[in-house]
């Protein structure tokens, strides 16, 4: 039989583009406010991006964090539509940052956007 690398897909071969995501795929699990806040640190100045990460635990901000996240979270959705539609069985991302420690209105944890929330409501809601 084949290994569990030989039996992987690599979808970042795949079209070269990333899927992009609707606000209001965001907005079903987090709060409008915080994702302003996410969304303003894109164009901050470090001293800036160092005073909004001290509002929350183990956070570091670069001008791409939140860019960064949402592809994360876009890809996450891709791979779930693809086994949803049956094109794979099933699926693991290897994604980062991670998002398991995001909150609604909160980022922790090196997390931005609650990656697997985010991916469980747009299957709902999309799928």
């Amino acid at each position: 039989g084949k290994t569990i690398l030989e039996r992987c897909h690599d979808m970042s071969d795949e079209s070269g583009t990333t899927m992009c995501l609707d606000e209001e795929d965001y907005l079903r699990v987090h709060l409008p406010g915080y994702m302003q806040i996410l969304d303003r640190t894109s164009c901050c100045c470090n001293d800036r991006l160092d005073d909004e990460a001290e509002q929350y635990k183990s956070i570091y901000l670069t001008n791409d964090s939140v860019e960064m996240a949402k592809i994360a979270a876009s890809s996450l959705c891709r791979l779930v539509g693809d086994v949803v539609r049956d094109k794979y069985d099933n699926g693991f991302a290897v994604i980062r940052p991670p998002g398991h420690h995001a909150e609604p209105g909160y980022a922790g944890g090196y997390c931005f956007i609650n990656n697997v929330a985010v991916a469980a409501s747009y299957a709902i809601e999309r799928l």
